[in-house]
């Protein structure tokens, strides 16, 4: 893969911070049975996070900044 040491270029310069967590949605599901079996009892846990990029964000901030002081 000729396109490894660009890509790794470009994704270092992004830089390495986490999304962080803005917002979950959660639900409980809980299945008393199914088609093979009488009785399950088994409850899933279906979980959403909703994340966001800081620096993303702050891109996007700066450049409004940039945009609002131009006029």
């Amino acid at each position: 893969m000729e396109q490894k040491p660009h890509l790794q270029i470009l994704l270092s310069s992004v830089g390495r911070t986490h999304p962080h967590i803005v917002d979950v949605d959660w639900r409980l599901d809980y299945c008393l049975k199914n088609n093979q079996v009488d009785r399950v009892n088994e409850p899933t846990f279906l979980i959403s996070l909703k994340t966001q990029d800081l620096v993303t964000k702050l891109r996007d901030a700066c450049k409004s900044l940039e945009r609002t002081s131009e006029m």
